[in-house]
């Protein structure tokens, strides 16, 4: 019964035809995150209320918006970035946070995992040295993406976020928790607090990322390794290792700084083309109703 489905890139299209959905109900119209990103501030106001010189090198952690993904990936990251800070002290490090994540959830994390932190209600910043700690920035996370050099974060809407601020990015999915990942079918459901159930759960995600191909968006949109990407069981010092060579390699900054302009042109847009055809199809329903 559903008249149009808008699909956002063409791998989404030739799934929905195999699915016997007729091709005129389609409408290939691009991805909105690319859209997300527009009406932001300009960089230098961004950066003065951040609390940051307009020349400082600046690195994000992107935890993901998905609450049982996030209160693994903060503490993990948190590790990665405090190796990271010791290469390359200059850099400060921002944690923009999702809207969709609880404070509160996060903060036990935090201290599950023994995090030192400080803020009034909620972490303003932890603590990756004595001599360093990272903002968490819960208001406009966008904006704060924007003034980065470098991001590191779960697959997502971040991805394409980053690409459309063309900020350099690395992709990193730790499956040292694998079993939290909720699953379809059968594995969704396996009982966990049955000895043994956990590592079977694992076995099947480390299985599965070992055939899903590539995990990223702007890798999965531009059908070849456009942001390098690190999935398995990873360590933090594996996840800084990568990021310090991403921040130090220039040529593969510009790069990959072509190949996101290259899909922010293709698929921009997707915002206007759906707003337009619901009003077109609005006042096509009106005039009919006018003539009835």
């Amino acid at each position: 019964k559903v008249r149009t489905f808008f699909v956002p890139d063409e791998r989404s299209l030739e799934r929905f035809l195999q699915k016997g959905v007729p091709k005129e109900k389609l409408r290939l119209v691009g991805h909105p995150a690319f859209d997300s990103v527009e009406g932001l501030d300009p960089e230098p106001e961004i950066r003065r209320r951040l609390g940051l010189w307009v020349d400082e090198q600046v690195g994000a952690f992107l935890c993901g918006s998905r609450p049982f993904e996030a209160v693994h990936a903060f503490p993990f990251f948190v590790e990665a970035a405090r190796l990271l800070v010791g290469r390359f002290p200059e850099m400060k490090i921002l944690f923009p946070m999702a809207p969709t994540l609880d404070p509160d959830r996060i903060l036990r994390a935090l201290e599950e995992a023994g995090v030192p932190w400080r803020g009034r209600v909620r972490p303003q910043e932890v603590e990756l040295d004595p001599d360093h700690w990272a903002r968490v920035v819960w208001e406009n996370p966008l904006e704060a993406l924007s003034c980065c050099d470098l991001a590191v974060g779960l697959p997502g809407t971040n991805n394409l976020q980053a690409a459309a601020l063309r900020v350099p990015l690395l992709v990193a999915v730790p499956l040292n928790r694998a079993w939290e990942i909720p699953l379809d079918g059968l594995a969704g459901h396996l009982p966990l607090w049955i000895p043994g159930m956990k590592t079977l759960k694992k076995r099947i995600l480390l299985r599965r990322s070992r055939t899903v191909g590539t995990v990223s968006l702007p890798n999965r949109l531009a059908g070849l390794p456009v942001v390098p990407e690190l999935v398995g069981e990873l360590t933090p010092a594996a996840v800084a290792d990568a990021a310090g060579a991403l921040y130090q390699d220039r040529e593969a900054q510009r790069e990959m700084m072509t190949r996101f302009a290259e899909l922010d042109r293709r698929y921009r847009g997707a915002a206007s083309l759906m707003a337009r055809w619901v009003l077109e199809r609005a006042a096509e329903e009106a005039a009919e109703e006018d003539e009835a």
